[in-house]
């Protein structure tokens, strides 16, 4: 089952809105990056307020209700019009995100995943509910778009597991460069063709910048060479320890090749506790770019093998399981153990809460929104070598635990077809207004999950990530 929740979202009455071309209905699915998930959902939204809306800009949307909120949901449908019979919408765009590296590996392979939510399948209470902005209640100024939030504490609905759409990913946001999804994925074993592939290392091929297959989308100089903004991590301790405040580079890089290091790397003491307390490397599975750019930030790059681990109950840790698949597609699976890990950054912060006892303790690495989750939930915020995260110190260069995001799209999608023109709005809403918006509940040290472009002090290649920040 599939719990959604309804909401409008009004922006100013005063937005211009292009004209209304026809009454036929141009659906996109997106997926992709989930720590950016805040930031691409602004920019949809923004997008369907502004563009062809034949409902003054009310964006009409429902969203999976295992989340509290739609900034931060795992998937949602958004549309810029009511949907169902006699639905004004003509444009319908639902996401899901099941991390960077499984979006683009789908979308070059045509992978359709049984993830999206199907709004044709939503039962009419359901749709009543999506349709319906009477009752919505004020609760904030929008931080996209100029204009405000509307929401109802009481709208939810269950839709049966038949509400999920079985669809490839027109679009995916990354916060890995698409050569590095592709050096991930050729150390895998594919166990079956997909869709005329028949090795990880054809498809890891067809995925490379060379091929042809994809491309960034947006329209401005700098979303074309690259990336429409900045997504930035962190790491975080479990919860229960103490004593402990900062990683560095070299501590992660022995952490993410050995599983596991002495309290001593972390606080450069001798004490009894730093000796005899070990720290094992909770992290993400082969899915998530967070993944691919703290192995790269660290040096330890992405073909080698790492040791991770899952962890059950307090200071009880196993190395992940081999043979490991990507979570949206069981035919490409890594054989060695300790490679995988949890399957969405909010079940990695979960793990990092389980109360740990001595000598044991989890550490890993996350998304800001998540790594939230994790403080909140009890877990340490580690400086890393010796800054915390921040807008300002990824701005001005102190802080390097970061990433450029772009969204990629199909070769053939960059002509005049009302789905490229689509995607290229969205990149440019990320790219000009949207790439700094914060989901809920983010910690004092970090106001958003990204950082605009245009913000930077500083830059680093594009092509490779963890490569060293230089000033502008």
């Amino acid at each position: 089952m599939k719990t959604l929740k309804a909401l409008t979202l009004g922006l100013l009455a005063g937005a211009s809105f292009g004209t209304l071309a026809n009454a036929q209905v141009t659906t996109l699915h997106v997926g992709g990056s989930s720590s950016f998930r805040a930031p691409a959902t602004a920019a949809i939204i923004d997008y369907l307020a502004n563009t062809n809306n034949p409902n003054g800009g009310v964006v009409y949307g429902a969203w999976d209700g295992t989340s509290t909120s739609l900034l931060g949901a795992n998937g949602a449908i958004l549309a810029n019009g009511t949907i169902g019979a006699g639905g004004t919408a003509t444009i319908i765009i639902e996401t899901y995100w099941t991390g960077a590296a499984a979006g683009v590996i789908d979308l070059v392979a045509g992978n359709a995943v049984n993830t999206f939510l199907d709004p044709s399948s939503l039962p009419t209470a359901d749709l009543n509910t999506f349709n319906n902005e009477s009752g919505s209640t004020l609760v904030s100024t929008s931080p996209y778009g100029g204009g405000t939030v509307l929401t109802s504490t009481v709208k939810t609905s269950t839709v049966a597991a038949s509400g999920t759409i079985l669809a490839a990913p027109d679009a995916a946001f990354s916060d890995a460069n698409q050569n590095t999804v592709a050096l991930e994925l050729s150390t895998a074993t594919l166990t079956s063709p997909i869709n005329g592939y028949t090795s990880a290392a054809s498809l890891a091929a067809a995925i490379t910048s060379g091929a042809g297959n994809i491309v960034q989308a947006g329209t401005g100089q700098d979303v074309t060479n690259g990336f429409d903004g900045i997504d930035i991590y962190e790491w975080v301790a479990g919860k229960g320890v103490s004593g402990i405040s900062n990683i560095t580079q070299q501590a992660a890089r022995a952490l993410i090749s050995t599983g596991k290091i002495a309290q001593a790397l972390l606080t450069g003491g001798n004490s009894a506790a730093d000796v005899t307390n070990q720290y094992y490397l909770i992290g993400r599975n082969e899915d998530a770019a967070v993944r691919l750019d703290a192995f790269e930030e660290a040096q330890f790059g992405v073909t080698a093998n790492p040791k991770q681990y899952t962890v059950s109950t307090a200071g009880a840790f196993s190395i992940w399981p081999s043979n490991s698949t990507l979570f949206t597609e069981p035919l490409i699976k890594w054989t060695p153990s300790g490679h995988s890990g949890y399957p969405s950054s909010s079940n990695e912060a979960s793990a990092i809460d389980i109360a740990e006892t001595a000598p044991n303790f989890g550490i890993g690495y996350v998304g800001i929104s998540d790594g939230a989750t994790a403080v909140k939930g009890g877990g340490t915020l580690l400086s890393y070598n010796g800054v915390l995260p921040s807008t300002a110190a990824v701005q001005n260069g102190s802080y390097s635990f970061w990433a450029y995001n772009r969204l990629y799209k199909p070769i053939t999608s960059t002509d005049s077809t009302p789905l490229g023109s689509i995607i290229d709005g969205i990149a440019d809403n990320v790219y000009n207004t949207d790439a700094d918006v914060a989901a809920n509940g983010l910690h004092a040290q970090s106001t958003s999950p990204g950082v605009l472009y245009s913000t930077l002090n500083v830059s680093r290649t594009a092509s490779v990530e963890g490569q060293p920040v230089t000033h502008n």
